[in-house]
């Protein structure tokens, strides 16, 4: 009868304290492929994302890279816009200063918005993958009158092709 006693209780015990825990609530960064967005304060999700890299023979500061193409687009509606195009050259871990940056709403020039200001953070660079932030403010000039977009909030994470 004491063994059972204390069997039972051990039991209570472990259920009771299975059963009080905390829980964690705390969310793990996103680590999918993708590219994301906010444009002039408008949430953007790219469902089409990679990188081409042109391999670098001797870049200062060394790189794995002479240039990165980073390609955010649309597919799912049929047209491939919007669209978003970070272009660095020797692209490193870190602030990349040699980085130009367009957004575009469609195929024609005037939807072609023209990085004027921005930066492109490398968060992680492979071989194989890249990930990282970006903002700019985008003009188009062709149009009259001349129209703007704000590009915030951006993070990309995409496998690299070679060329």
């Amino acid at each position: 009868m004491k063994k059972t006693l204390s069997l039972s209780t051990l039991c209570l015990f472990c259920i009771l304290l299975l059963t009080t825990c905390k829980k964690s609530t705390q969310q793990q960064p996103a680590t999918s492929t993708g590219m994301s967005f906010k444009v002039d304060g408008v949430a953007a999700k790219m469902d089409n994302t990679t990188a081409i890299g042109a391999a670098a023979s001797s870049a200062s500061p060394p790189s794995l890279f002479l240039q990165l193409n980073i390609i955010g687009s649309t597919t799912s509606n049929g047209s491939g816009y919007p669209s978003v195009l970070l272009t660095i050259r020797n692209p490193i871990a870190g602030i990349n200063s040699q980085a130009t940056m367009a957004y575009s709403t469609g195929p024609d020039i005037q939807s072609f918005y023209q990085a004027t200001s921005g930066q492109v953070v490398i968060t992680s660079i492979t071989n194989t993958n890249v990930s990282g932030t970006f903002q700019f403010n985008g003009s188009n000039t062709l149009g009259t009158p001349i129209t703007t977009k704000v590009i915030t909030e951006g993070v990309f994470n995409c496998p690299i092709t070679q060329q």
